[in-house]
C-alpha cells in the first residue's frame, strides 16, 4: 500500500494520480490548474502539468567528432532501454534532441513514481554498465535534471518557467564541480518540489541527496543533487532513489 502523503503544493498532487489516494481529487485540480492558467494567458496558450527530464554528456565538446557521434547513439539507446523497462516508453512522450544531451516531456500518465525510482535507476545503470568496458576516451558521464510542472505545447515545441528551470539546474556550476570532485559516472538534480513529493512518498531517501545552489543567468534557486557512486567495484550499489515497503 502506498504510503499517505499529502503537499500544500497543488501541483505535487496532480502529478500523483497513480501514487495518490485522493486520484479523485487530483484530477479535479489538475483541471482548475489548466482553466486557471488558460483564461490568464489567452486562447492560445495550452498548459499541461507533465513530468520532464533533460540529460547532458559532460565535457562532450572536449571529445573527438567521431566519439562524439559515438556517445550520441549510447546515450540514446540507454534511454531506449530505460523507457522500456520502466514502461514508459516513447509514444505519448516527447523527445528533443540538444546535440549533447536531449529533453524529455513525459506522457501524461507517467507520473513521479513511475519515474522513480524505475526510469532514473535503469539510466544509471546503463551508463555504468556501458563505462565497465568502455575505453577511457569513450567513458559516458552524463548529467540529468529532473522537474514537474506546468509547461506549453506549441508548434515549435515546449516553453515555460518549468522548462527554464530543468536546464538551469542541469547547467548549474555546482553539479558540474560535484560531478567532477566525485569522478561520477552520473549525477541527478532534482527541483525542490519533486524533491518534496519524492521524499514524501518515500520514493527517494533524502540521506542520498544534498542540497545546491543554482545560479545561472538570472536565475537563483536551489536544487537537491544525487551523486552515484564513483567507478570501481561497488558501483552496482544502491539506487539514486528507494521504494517503500
Amino acid at each position: 500500500m502506498a504510503p499517505h502523503f499529502q503537499s500544500d503544493d497543488p501541483i505535487v498532487e496532480a502529478l500523483f494520480l497513480g501514487t495518490s489516494r485522493r486520484r479523485g481529487a487530483g484530477r479535479c485540480i489538475a483541471r482548475r490548474l489548466y482553466r486557471r492558467l488558460a483564461s490568464r494567458r489567452g486562447s492560445g496558450a495550452r498548459p499541461r502539468c507533465r513530468v520532464v527530464l533533460a540529460l547532458d554528456i559532460a565535457r562532450f565538446t572536449s571529445r573527438d567528432e567521431a566519439t562524439q557521434i559515438h556517445l550520441r547513439a549510447v546515450m540514446y539507446r540507454i534511454v531506449d532501454e530505460a523507457l522500456a523497462a520502466a514502461r514508459i516508453g516513447r509514444r505519448g512522450s516527447r523527445l528533443e534532441d540538444r546535440g549533447d544531451g536531449l529533453l524529455m516531456v513525459l506522457r501524461a500518465q507517467a507520473s513521479l513514481d513511475t519515474v522513480l525510482p524505475a526510469l532514473f535507476g535503469n539510466i544509471r545503470e546503463g551508463v555504468q554498465d556501458h563505462n565497465a568496458t568502455a575505453a577511457p576516451s569513450a567513458r559516458l558521464r552524463l548529467r540529468a535534471a529532473l522537474h514537474a510542472g506546468f509547461l506549453h505545447h506549441d508548434r515549435y515545441g515546449v516553453a515555460g518557467d518549468t522548462v527554464n528551470l530543468l536546464f538551469r539546474m542541469l547547467d548549474a556550476p555546482a553539479m558540474k564541480r560535484r560531478l567532477d570532485d566525485e569522478d561520477a559516472d552520473f549525477a541527478l538534480a532534482v527541483s525542490p518540489n519533486v524533491y518534496e513529493a519524492a521524499t514524501g512518498y518515500r520514493l527517494i531517501d533524502g540521506k542520498d541527496f544534498e542540497l545546491i545552489d543554482v545560479d545561472v543567468k538570472q536565475t537563483r534557486a536551489s536544487a537537491w543533487l544525487y551523486l552515484a557512486p564513483p567507478p570501481g567495484p561497488a558501483r552496482h550499489g544502491s539506487h539514486p532513489t528507494r521504494v517503500a515497503g
